[in-house]
């Protein structure tokens, strides 16, 4: 499948759909670097103007630093009301897997992010840790809304910054 196929189907399937999060590992294979802007193309503006907005700035602040670029995910995740099913898991997906970012922002992330209350941040770490832990994103998207992994996460985030600091050492 082209890189051109499978967006289109990313911008065709409900949220709702698995096929979603097969297209999105196909993606990743292909398409190494961040396409916020396909973000952009699969919320409509009219519905969701803030999501567009989300997308343009993320695409705009990537290249000033990871700093500014989680601190904007973040921050906008955590003014929206909790939507299982809807836009901004799919934002917070894209936004996540296709991060390319150095190991220091991606633990600075988890390490600070997993302690929120909000139930929309704690499902963005949780797409984070499946990314960098290697769990299956199916699984961890669909059952944190429950909040079966709720408390997984800090031991999660734990494990991932212990064997990262002992390739370090």
């Amino acid at each position: 499948m082209t890189l051109i196929e499978i967006e289109a189907l990313l911008l065709e399937l409900p949220d709702d759909d698995f096929r979603l999060y097969e297209l999105l590992s196909e993606y990743d294979e292909i398409y190494r670097a961040p396409d916020l802007s396909l973000i952009t193309r699969r919320i409509r503006p009219s519905a969701d103007p803030d999501l567009s907005s989300l997308a343009i700035s993320l695409s705009a602040e990537r290249s000033v630093g990871s700093k500014d670029y989680w601190a904007s995910i973040f921050r906008f995740i955590d003014g929206v009301e909790w939507d299982p099913y809807g836009s901004l898991k799919l934002a917070s997906v894209f936004a996540l897997r296709f991060y390319n970012s150095d190991d220091f922002a991606l633990s600075n992330a988890v390490y600070v992010a997993y302690t929120s209350d909000n139930a929309n941040i704690r499902e963005a770490v949780c797409v984070l840790a499946q990314y960098k832990v290697g769990i299956d994103p199916v699984y961890i998207v669909w059952s944190t809304k429950d909040g079966d992994l709720v408390e997984k996460i800090p031991q999660l985030a734990q494990e991932w910054l212990a064997s990262r600091l002992k390739k370090v050492n």
